[in-house]
């Protein structure tokens, strides 16, 4: 039912969702008539969950032969922005420009948050065990929920909030060792939350860009905020008024931007190209699946 939710960690029904990462080749490309608006891998199977400007939440299962939709949920009102995988796959997190906040598991819908916030959500982030998600709305609001106690209600279930950053939050990762979360936002600020206190613990100059996404490399000593002028900056840890070192050579905005290794990330560019991007030194690697790659040029995703 709505705002009462079941995060319990017993494995999915659906056989999809425990098969075993074994794709070696490139699967099947999916179609769809309307734009996806975030898709994200299972941490421990073949299966991808995606979100579109529709509502719509999908989740296909794949091998190098085929992608074939597994399931399909349509109870969001408004564009599905944020999808998010708990760590053993089971889970699904949601969220929506409805404002609403959704969990999936056991393959069916366990409950979802209407007003989770007062502005469209945009972020989301696995913290803790299937029941302490992070998420971040339009206006930077970001809060903490505890969904253990989601059925007493929202005031119940807000841990923290924090609304120190004025745009969009376009991404959050967590350093578990610190127990803080990094941001990134459109109001041009990388802000770093303390869970532990509860409060700010740092923000950084404004760049006058939106930080479109951000990660933790060279276990955590670095952190990378992508922008919408194509610059990749570069924090040390507990220096983050002013980035340190910048990547360049994107033409256009990074839109989005994953960890592959410590040394390595994946980034999303406007131009429509993938790229594998080398930190430290600081250099684009590859263009993922170009043809005009030349042999040595080929990055190899293992």
């Amino acid at each position: 039912e709505d705002d009462q939710i079941n995060t319990g960690s017993s494995l999915v029904d659906a056989q999809f969702m425990s098969q075993q990462l074994n794709c070696q080749l490139e699967p099947p490309d999916i179609y769809l008539d309307t734009h996806i608006m975030d898709v994200k891998f299972s941490p421990c199977a073949n299966v991808i969950a995606l979100g579109q400007v529709t509502g719509h939440v999908r989740v296909y299962s794949y091998d190098e032969k085929e992608t074939k939709e597994q399931l399909t949920f349509d109870h969001h009102k408004e564009s599905c922005r944020a999808i998010e995988f708990s760590p053993d796959g089971n889970i699904i997190y949601t969220g929506s420009k409805d404002q609403s906040l959704s969990v999936i598991t056991n393959g069916v819908m366990a409950g979802r948050i209407h007003d989770a916030h007062d502005a469209p959500i945009y972020s989301l982030l696995h913290l803790q065990g299937g029941h302490t998600v992070a998420s971040g709305d339009d206006d930077g609001c970001i809060r903490i929920w505890d969904l253990r106690v989601a059925n007493q209600g929202k005031k119940h279930s807000i841990q923290m909030e924090f609304k120190e950053h004025e745009g969009t939050i376009s991404q959050m990762v967590f350093n578990d060792v610190a127990q803080q979360i990094v941001t990134g936002s459109c109001d041009g600020m990388l802000g770093v939350f303390d869970l532990r206190k509860g409060n700010l613990y740092a923000m950084s100059d404004n760049f006058e860009e939106d930080l479109t996404s951000v990660t933790l490399q060279k276990e955590g000593r670095k952190v990378l905020a992508a922008t919408s002028d194509g610059i990749v900056n570069v924090f040390s840890w507990d220096y983050f008024g002013d980035c340190n070192d910048r990547i360049v050579g994107h033409p256009g905005s990074v839109d989005t931007m994953v960890s592959y290794d410590e040394d390595v990330v994946i980034t999303g560019c406007e131009d429509g190209l993938v790229r594998a991007v080398s930190v430290l030194p600081n250099k684009i690697i590859a263009i993922l699946g170009d043809p005009l790659d030349t042999e040595d040029e080929v990055f190899h995703i293992q």
